[in-house]
């Protein structure tokens, strides 16, 4: 731009003006230049830097943005200003004459007066000629100077050599990589544009995100592109913040192993200057949270409808027959399913198969794939076992395998039936036991319990059965319980026979009896054990006190402690099994009420020797085996050697039988049965040795006495006297067990009444019983009369004859023997009279043979002999049962 003289009178000279104007070309020309220079560096740098860096790897838009927006700051931002500095500022006379101070500040300060002078009019006014003079003078002064060299200090050599650094490179990359130089310029250009970055290794694209199994090692494996440049031999790769990777080059490919990973994270790639990354999903493999086997159940189980089988297990049994298909459910939506390698339906995360037929066992294998890729970790194998339709089980409760049965009583018990597939029916069969003599006719029967149903698998019902109301008369049966189920070829499943034996009333109570006198017969067995420990007891307790504290004397104790507990249990085991049988004969009106309530009462004082003076006998032994030295002060009991070696038990079960006890008639003195007596001691001290002044009166002989206890007279206690000792535990066990034994014979002697009572009660049952039977032989050889009436026995039919009747009375003879024998026996221990007349017509009749010859007449065929004498043997037997009973 050309400055122009003001419009004053004086103006510069001209030559200062073409001095002026030259210099200001030459700041500005310079100045431009290096400014330009400047500007070429930066953009050029910055262009470098993004071809350089893309060949590291990807840079990104933000950085590349950055270095654009850098190399422009030099053009947007520093050229305006370095312009505004050395051509805006320097567009007047005064401000380019301001740019020799450095160089010639006199010159300059000249210059800027005379402009000065020019501009201002009223210096002007003082004298023209001065101030051209002034004019003049400046004028020669600046056409003697080079301004030239006042131009200010410039680098744009430096910077020419700056520039030409970066522009040979740029240079250089073209020739050699020129798309690569390209590549480079655009993305510098828009560095924020979708412009990718150009590699001489290409590789294959990847995808940005990968999921693999969770905690498992995966890999990854780079394919170089068919237009690859670069071929690298070895390959990296990073994840996270762990070691990185190397792979080499195997047929244009890189394998990595990536240890196994638990978050997700970034896998960054490179291969030559190619490089890639890949965000990876950690992913827990799809399973199975369900698997369940549909089942279609034959038709003939009237069960319709899909029935689910759990099928977690990795089996299930089904019925063969049915189909089956299997829906399972995975943790996650699922894309592709196999079972044994056929594709199978899919919707979201569940799997519904296709149905398969049952017919034999089978083995599945299901696969899966879920949307992500993931397979499960193995395929869900699983076998079907095909089953038959097992047979009902049938479990009684309540119901024992032998069995007593009142004729008119009700016999109440529980079954439970189970079937797989549901029951149908479930009843009640019985059929008695043949036999030739007693029953050779047996019952046969059956009825309903409970119904079922198809889905009812599983039936409890209440049964009963009374031979009575079910028409049987008294016999042995043997019970069964059945189930029938939906099988169509199955018939009825039973369950194993239990035997119930049906007697009437007298039969009943013949058999009671029997069953009480057992029981009497262990319960002496106790009541002897229970003799015996206390004769040892005894034995230990005559030792020196010593003695008594060695250890091998104190297990003794402890031992005899242990025996008097069992024992103690075994009697008390035995008083709940006579309440059963009490309880039993409550139920037959042939029992007298009142024997049953004195064996109610023996019961009761059974079960209090069982519970609790038994049992407190046991403790004071223990007491005793437990505190050695307790009988250091008190003196040993004496033992009668003689009561040692008869073997009697307490001092007061007496032993002597002297003549006063003798018969006068000088008959076999009887067995004697001991009789339970004690004296208490006074309180007066009187000495152990001193005779007793009162003696336990005489048992009768031939029953157990009750104890007796007579108690001494007391003295008044002396003042010198000292309070007795307390007792060792050894000799309260010796007093306790004295008086149980004591009420043990006592309750014996009742029970044996009892039980005697009763058994002779049984002879008449029995004798009606014999009378009974011999009517039925009359009447079933009445009944066959007519058909073989004077036909000769070799003649007749084999059937028209009753058949057994010989055996039979031969079997009769047997039993009223022993009917005989047993009065004979009951009489000797009785002594009662009715029962001795009754034995003696026995003998005298000879009953027994007459019943045998009765058998030879049935044999011959002598009908009317044999319906007379049936007759008349059970006139006499019936005679004889009325004569046991008596009047009333």
């Amino acid at each position: 731009m050309e400055l122009r003289s003001t419009s004053h009178p004086l103006e510069l000279p001209a030559g200062t003006r073409s001095k002026l104007r030259e210099l200001q070309r030459r700041v500005w020309r310079l100045k431009l230049f290096e400014g330009f220079l400047r500007v070429f560096f930066g953009l050029a740098v910055s262009y470098l830097a993004v071809l350089g860096l893309d060949r590291l790897g990807e840079t990104p838009s933000w950085l590349r943005g950055t270095i654009l927006i850098a190399g422009s700051s030099v053009l947007a931002v520093w050229l305006p200003l370095h312009c505004r500095r050395w051509i805006w500022r320097t567009r007047k006379w005064e401000q380019v004459a301001r740019l020799l101070r450095h160089r010639s500040p006199r010159l300059s300060d000249q210059l800027l007066g005379v402009i000065e002078l020019v501009r201002n009019p009223q210096e002007q006014q003082r004298s023209e000629a001065l101030c051209r003079a002034a004019l003049a003078q400046v004028d020669g002064e600046v056409a003697r100077h080079d301004l030239s060299h006042a131009v200010p200090a410039t680098r744009h050599r430096r910077w020419t050599a700056f520039a030409a650094m970066p522009l040979a490179l740029i240079v250089t990359a073209v020739a050699l990589a020129p798309e690569a130089s390209q590549n480079a310029l655009w993305r510098w250009l828009l560095p924020w544009g979708n412009v990718e970055r150009f590699t001489f290794a290409r590789l294959e694209p990847l995808p940005a995100e990968i999921v693999v199994p969770a905690a498992e090692p995966f890999d990854v494996v780079l394919t170089l592109a068919p237009d690859t440049l670069w071929s690298p031999d070895v390959a990296t790769a990073s994840y996270a913040d762990q070691s990185e990777l190397t792979a080499d080059k195997k047929s244009g490919r890189y394998s990595f192993m990536v240890p196994p990973q638990n978050r997700a994270g970034l896998l960054e790639l490179a291969v030559g200057d190619a490089r890639a990354a890949i965000r990876v999903l950690p992913t827990a493999r799809p399973e199975l949270t369900q698997i369940v086997a549909q089942v279609l159940l034959p038709d003939y189980l009237q069960r319709p409808g899909e029935h689910p089988r759990d099928l977690r297990g990795g089996s299930v049994s089904i019925v063969e027959g049915s189909e089956v298909h299997f829906v399972a459910t995975a943790s996650r939506e699922l894309a592709f399913a196999t079972m044994n390698g056929l594709r199978q339906n899919v919707s979201g995360a569940q799997i519904s198969t296709r149905p398969v037929p049952v017919l034999a066992p089978s083995r599945h294998e299901l696969s899966w794939r879920d949307r992500f890729g993931l397979e499960a970790r193995a395929p869900f194998a699983f076998e079907v076992r095909s089953t038959e339709d097992e047979a009902p089980t049938l479990i009684v409760n309540e119901l024992a395998s032998e069995t007593v049965l009142l004729v008119d009583d009700v016999l109440s018990f529980e079954v439970e039936v189970h079937d797989d597939f549901g029951v149908r029916e479930v009843g009640l069969e019985w059929a008695g036991v043949e036999d030739r003599f007693d029953n050779p006719e047996p019952a046969h029967g059956e009825k309903i319990i409970a119904a079922g149903r198809p889905d009812l698998e599983r039936v409890v019902a209440s049964a009963t059965f009374s031979a009575g109301s079910d028409g049987v008369p008294p016999q042995t049966l043997k019970l069964r319980l059945s189930a029938i189920d939906y099988h169509p070829e199955r018939g009825r499943v039973t369950s194993r026979p239990f035997t119930v034996v049906v007697l009437s009333a007298e039969d009943h109570a013949i058999w009671l009896t029997r069953q009480l006198n057992e029981w009497q017969r262990r319960n002496l067995e106790v009541y002897e054990r229970e003799q015996q420990l206390y004769q040892t007891n005894r034995e230990l307790r005559a030792l020196p006190a010593d003695a008594i504290d060695r250890p091998e004397n104190r297990r003794r104790i402890e031992t005899q402690a242990r025996a008097e507990a069992t024992n103690a249990r075994r009697l008390e085991a035995l008083t709940r099994a006579g309440e059963e049988l009490v309880r039993e004969a409550t139920r037959n009106d042939q029992f007298n009420a009142t024997n049953l309530e004195d064996l109610a009462r023996v019961l009761q004082a059974l079960a209090d020797l069982a519970e609790n003076r038994m049992p407190s006998v046991a403790d004071l032994l223990k007491q005793s085996a437990a505190s050695p030295g307790s009988l250091a002060q008190a003196s040993p009991r004496p033992v009668d050697p003689k009561a040692s070696e008869a073997g009697e038990t307490p001092p007061s079960v007496s032993s002597d039988r002297d003549s006063k006890s003798a018969s006068s008639s000088g008959a076999a003195e009887p067995s004697p049965i001991p009789g339970l007596g004690d004296t208490e001691s006074s309180l007066g001290g009187k000495e152990e040795d001193e005779p007793s002044e009162s003696t336990p009166k005489e048992s009768p002989p031939g029953r157990l006495t009750l104890p007796s206890t007579t108690l001494a007279g007391t003295a008044p206690p002396s003042k010198d006297s000292e309070p007795p000792a307390p007792k060792d535990p050894l000799d309260r066990a010796l007093e306790e067990q004295e008086k149980l034994l004591a009420e043990f014979a006592r309750v014996s002697d009742e029970l044996r009444r009892i039980l005697g009572e009763l058994e002779g009660s049984t002879f008449v049952k029995r004798f009606k019983a014999a009378s009974r039977m011999q009517i039925e032989v009359a009447r079933d050889v009445n009944r066959n009369l007519l058909s073989s009436f004077g036909i000769p026995k070799e003649e007749r039919e084999e059937e028209s004859w009753p058949p057994l009747l010989a055996d039979r009375e031969v079997r009769e003879s047997g039993k009223v023997a022993l009917i005989q024998e047993d009065l004979e026996a009951y009489f000797n221990r009785t002594q009662e009279g009715k029962f001795e007349t009754v034995l003696r017509e026995m003998i005298d009749v000879g009953v027994v043979n007459g019943l045998h010859t009765l058998s030879a007449d049935v044999e011959e065929g002598l009908d009317g002999q044999t319906i007379a004498r049936a007759e008349y043997w059970a006139d006499a037997l019936d005679r004889w049962a009325e004569q046991l009973v008596g009047p009333g």
